[in-house]
């Protein structure tokens, strides 16, 4: 018997029964294709193999969740775990965008054609310009604004798993990963500072951001999770549309909520000087380009229960 028919029976009997959602199989893909990319390209990534080592754990303990997951449906939490383990992959593969974004090019030359861009389109550096706004209400409301992105990756599927909509749950999860996956692919081809890590952009910030207990909070947990270099197309502003999206088709009053919190986050990447002007535009077009095709993606294979309703 060959390796392949081998390998092929070892999968029909371990998860021949599971059902893989689209949410799964882009995890799987993404975890995949970066590993796959590492072996061919990982300048300046130190100890590239055991991200790919790291990745290979990851996907198998993905199969893991979703066989018992499907084995166990009354187990709630299997099915906690099967539902929302994307939440703590994001956080994972969001951190390890720090090493991983220029294993390509080996620098972050995107930037100053990015930088070029705010220029030509706004003729100001527009994290400069929109210092001259900066007062402690308006710098405590956008940032409590930006805090608000935060509630999304729970306030939504959360909203739809009380209420015993596992199938909607699935599909939020499903245009999510599939949107901010497929916007993380664009960092490692356009590698790119964001204006804070920028030297002489950075001494043009000649205003301090004063506030109050949201301006210490984003403080906070932009010192302990921000990413160099993972700044164009802004995946913040991609993922806050699409979820927007994704509440005003589920849960739609959620949705009319989320609409203001999302437009302050776009704002707010440019207020905060976390990303260039062209950044957050840029995001919500891949925004609304990724979440029209994930939900295409989701009606091709039935994972759609509102169009399932329809027919």
């Amino acid at each position: 018997m060959s390796r392949w028919s081998s390998l092929k029976r070892f999968w029909t009997h371990r998860y021949g029964h599971a059902r893989f959602r689209l949410m799964d199989i882009n995890c799987v893909a993404y975890l995949g294709l970066i590993g796959f990319f590492l072996i061919f390209f990982h300048q300046g990534v130190e100890h590239w193999f055991l991200f790919i080592l790291i990745h290979a754990v990851l996907i198998a303990g993905i199969l893991e969740i979703v066989r018992l997951g499907e084995i166990h449906p009354q187990n709630k939490v299997f099915w906690i775990f099967r539902v929302f383990y994307p939440v703590p992959l994001f956080l994972f593969l969001w951190g390890e965008l720090e090493s991983l974004v220029p294993m390509i090019f080996g620098n972050y030359w995107a930037t100053d054609m990015i930088v070029r861009w705010d220029e030509l389109f706004f003729g100001v550096h527009p994290t400069v310009w929109v210092q001259q706004f900066y007062t402690p209400w308006l710098n405590e409301l956008i940032n409590f604004l930006y805090a608000g992105y935060y509630t999304f990756f729970l306030v939504v599927p959360i909203s739809l798993f009380l209420s015993k909509r596992k199938e909607e749950t699935f599909s939020v999860f499903s245009v999510a990963t599939f949107v901010y996956f497929s916007n993380f692919i664009l960092f490692f081809f356009l590698p790119a500072y964001a204006p804070q890590h920028i030297p002489w952009l950075q001494k043009l910030h000649t205003h301090e951001m004063t506030g109050f207990l949201f301006v210490e909070i984003n403080r906070i947990i932009q010192s302990q999770g921000a990413v160099h270099g993972a700044c164009f197309p802004s995946s913040h502003v991609a993922g806050a549309f699409a979820w927007v999206f994704l509440a005003l088709r589920y849960i739609r009053k959620l949705g009319y909520a989320l609409i203001p919190v999302a437009i302050g986050v776009a704002f707010g990447t440019v207020y905060m000087k976390l990303h260039h002007a062209v950044d957050p535009i840029i995001g919500i077009i891949w925004g609304v380009i990724a979440y029209g095709i994930a939900m295409k993606i989701l009606r091709r294979r039935n994972e759609d229960p509102l169009r399932r309703s329809e027919k």
